[in-house]
């Protein structure tokens, strides 16, 4: 979508935040001559997923040892912008349920 913007075969893309700011630090030929037009609403950044199988130490687990390789690695942080892995519930999301209510009444019920 990027490069149909460049192209000029697209007036407007949505792109999410952490690629757009990737590239401009990474490859800034990739978003040279666009510029950003507005941002949606705020929300949670994507979770991370795993298997249903695993226990709450496990998932604990991870979360430390991610934690640990962001200390140790600290070029990662700076590439990936993450600055640490927290804990997250499906109440952290409820934020998006409450952007898909507030379509709905505005107007846009059928949000997929």
């Amino acid at each position: 979508s990027l490069r149909w913007l460049r192209e000029g075969r697209a007036d407007l893309a949505a792109v999410d935040s952490v690629t757009y700011d990737y590239l401009a630090r990474f490859a800034p030929e990739e978003v040279a001559g666009l510029r950003t037009v507005t941002r949606s609403a705020p929300s949670p950044t994507l979770p991370f997923i795993g298997p249903l199988h695993l226990s709450d130490e496990q998932v604990a687990h991870i979360r430390e040892v991610m934690n640990q390789a962001l200390q140790d690695l600290p070029h990662v942080v700076a590439t990936l912008g993450i600055q640490a892995v927290l804990p997250a519930s499906e109440d952290d999301y409820q934020v998006l349920l409450n952007y898909q209510q507030a379509a709905a009444t505005a107007g846009y019920p059928h949000l997929r």
